[in-house]
């Protein structure tokens, strides 16, 4: 029996290379699939094989071991079913799909089915006419089916109404894409409404910050003019008070640089009036003559005479 995989699609498995197991042999490739409609199962696959598909073998879902991507693998030792044996292989394919309230829906084209167990889970169907081209394709469930003929198959009217689109048309893909237009063009509108209101709103954020900035630059200048006052104001007093200290030291040195010239000068004054008295003193030269008279001539201009005759004797001497 096949192993469990995905939902298969009759469609696509047409054609596929079948494969031996044991052998890994080319078999043929897919020419039907055998499905009972009254059941609606799948109960295998018939291949053929050469180019004018002369030989044909058919193989049970028991044989079949896997349905594959690009080929399905069978076991082929088991002994294949002679097609010649069974009946003419039936299918739903191609008949047409009808209301029972009379109207034409359209016609089976494709149908998923189970690979495990065989059972056909939806048929696919196009709408009648032209408009199969631009409806795409719907999925019609096997319980809805209410009779089965060579050409026709019967759903309920209620039935119809519930069907759903299997793959979308061309009509269905202008309409998606209009609708995505106006979506798009109503979201592109929405956009651009937001990207403005985002602008505008960074504009006055940006406004608010400037005016905030300007604000504290003025708070921050007016600040720092006032340190700048207040430190040069500082500095001025602190000039003027060392400029007084300055001041008054250099006048203490000056009175007291004066006290000390006044005392040196007056100190050269009494020296030089010393020096000067002690040269104004006479020198006196004492000459002596033979009448014992003594003149004494000064060297400068004073003039002394002393006498010093002997003196007469005193009367008490005599």
């Amino acid at each position: 029996m096949a192993s469990p995989q995905a939902i298969a699609r009759q469609g696509e498995l047409l054609n596929r290379l079948v494969l031996d197991r044991e052998t890994a042999e080319e078999l043929g490739r897919v020419d039907q699939i055998w499905m009972v409609p009254e059941l609606h199962r799948v109960m295998g696959i018939i291949c053929t094989t050469g180019f004018l598909k002369g030989k044909k073998q058919m193989f049970t879902l028991v044989q079949i071991e896997a349905f594959g991507t690009d080929s399905i693998v069978v076991n082929s030792s088991h002994t294949s079913v002679n097609p010649e044996d069974i009946k003419p292989i039936d299918s739903l394919i191609g008949r047409e799909v009808w209301s029972d309230a009379g109207s034409k829906i359209g016609k089976l084209t494709d149908y998923l089915f189970d690979p495990a167990t065989g059972e056909i889970t939806q048929y696919l169907f196009v709408a009648r006419g032209w408009s199969s081209l631009t409806d795409g394709s719907y999925l019609l469930q096997p319980s809805m089916i209410l009779g089965l003929g060579s050409k026709r198959v019967m759903i309920s009217n209620n039935a119809a109404q519930e069907i759903s689109i299997y793959t979308e048309g061309l009509r269905h893909k202008v309409a998606k894409v209009s609708s995505f237009l106006q979506s798009d063009y109503a979201q592109t509108k929405q956009d651009v409404k937001s990207w403005l209101g985002g602008i505008q709103a960074i504009t006055s954020q940006a406004k608010e910050q400037l005016q905030t900035l300007s604000v504290q630059a003025k708070e921050q200048a007016q600040t720092v003019g006032e340190q700048l006052k207040d430190t040069t104001q500082t500095l001025a007093e602190q000039a003027q008070e060392k400029s007084q200290t300055l001041k008054e030291t250099l006048k203490d040195r000056a009175q007291l640089l004066g006290e000390q010239v006044k005392d040196k000068t007056q100190a050269l004054a009494e020296q030089a009036k010393a020096n000067a008295s002690d040269r104004a003193e006479p020198e006196i030269v004492v000459s002596v003559q033979p009448d014992t008279s003594v003149i004494a001539q000064p060297t400068h201009t004073t003039e002394v005479i002393v006498d010093v005759s002997p003196e007469k004797p005193s009367e008490s001497a005599q």
